[in-house]
């Protein structure tokens, strides 16, 4: 199974590159659910990896910026492309400073 090799990859590069020599084989909705896909994997990541969450954290308002070299949906090659990483990590960032927020202040 693909998916298996992907979470089996080494290094996201390693990943990625499986995913790219498997592209045909890709779930038929893969265009509609990626977005939501990424979004849980990174949360999930930076929940896992307190390390992780603190860096993120101590961007502040920081723009962040996935640069690609030849991606321009995740990232920004060239000073062209969506982003959607970068916008990722932003959101994620934001709903980690209020979850802490909210936890300093005794309202959930």
């Amino acid at each position: 199974m693909i998916a298996a090799l992907i979470k089996a990859a080494r290094t996201p590069t390693e990943a990625k590159q499986i995913a790219k020599e498997n592209f045909e084989k890709k779930r038929k909705d893969w265009e509609d659910v990626r977005i939501c896909i990424m979004r849980k994997a990174v949360k999930a990541k930076f929940l896992q990896h307190p390390d992780l969450k603190a860096l993120l954290l101590d961007t502040n308002t920081a723009r962040i910026v996935e640069d690609a070299r030849d991606d321009f949906f995740w990232g920004i090659a060239d000073g062209t492309g969506s982003n959607m990483m970068g916008q990722i990590l932003e959101s994620l960032r934001q709903d980690l400073k209020t979850n802490l927020t909210r936890e300093e202040t005794g309202n959930d």
